[in-house]
């Protein structure tokens, strides 16, 4: 599949992270990446584009932009993958090698991958076992339990993350998946609060307060559900199940 990245600016990323912020069930994913681009104020460095992408253009500010980018700063050195739009599985390896090469094009020392995992509403907790993580290699199991965090034993990752896992072990390369408690029909911020609390205790050079996240979450869930419904009205239309 033919995935293209369109860079606006460089940016030195040398041992920094990159979030994969694709959308998951709940959301959860997707309010991440909103949260930490705002909180840390990230900047616009390039967007993916593909002829399988939906063709829309997302207004900001009187200003339109991709509905796939990179948001990304030096201090900290961090860049964002983020979207509007769930693609459709059969891009899921291509951009999961495209996030993968990028990062190592990059060199950075990590990826983090945020995985919705939906249950029934019983089934929530705020417990520690509502956020797993797993790890590519020996290394980025062992942050996650220096940094605390409960390990996926048994279980399946699918989709973008599915992949980066399996690359990142092929390539040795550390990638790291918290799986995340999400309500499935709903944007999920507690979700959410509880990813990011779980990526600064993983990486401590994330420093935010996520308090507003609970004040924000409301206007961040309504935007995205009004975009994402924007876009499924793109996406219907076009007779083919290719973005469904």
């Amino acid at each position: 599949m033919e995935i293209e990245v369109r860079r606006y600016k460089d940016i030195n990323l040398r041992d920094g992270v990159v979030l994969d912020g694709f959308p998951s069930a709940g959301l959860v994913s997707s309010i991440s990446a909103s949260y930490l681009i705002a909180a840390l104020n990230l900047d616009q460095v390039a967007v993916l584009d593909s002829p399988h992408f939906p063709p829309i253009s997302l207004i900001f500010d009187g200003k339109p932009k991709f509905p796939a980018r990179i948001h990304a700063s030096e201090k900290p050195k961090l860049a964002v993958f983020s979207a509007e739009f769930t693609p459709n599985p059969m891009l899921d390896r291509a951009l999961g090698k495209k996030i993968l090469s990028w990062s190592k094009d990059h060199y950075c020392r990590m990826i983090v991958t945020v995985v919705g995992r939906p249950v029934e509403e019983t089934a929530l907790s705020t417990g520690a076992h509502d956020v797993m993580a797993v790890g590519s290699t020996e290394r980025a199991r062992r942050l996650i339990e220096g940094a605390g965090l409960e390990q996926m034993k048994l279980g399946m990752v699918t989709g973008i993350p599915g992949t980066l896992l399996n690359e990142g072990r092929w390539e040795n390369y550390d990638v790291v998946a918290l799986v995340v408690k999400a309500r499935e029909h709903i944007a999920d911020a507690s979700a959410a609060v509880k990813a990011l609390f779980a990526l600064c205790k993983l990486v401590p050079d994330i420093s935010i307060d996520i308090t507003p996240l609970a004040q924000e979450a409301e206007k961040i869930e309504a935007r995205l559900r009004v975009m994402r419904k924007e876009v499924a009205a793109v996406q219907q239309p076009v007779g083919s199940d290719i973005y469904r």
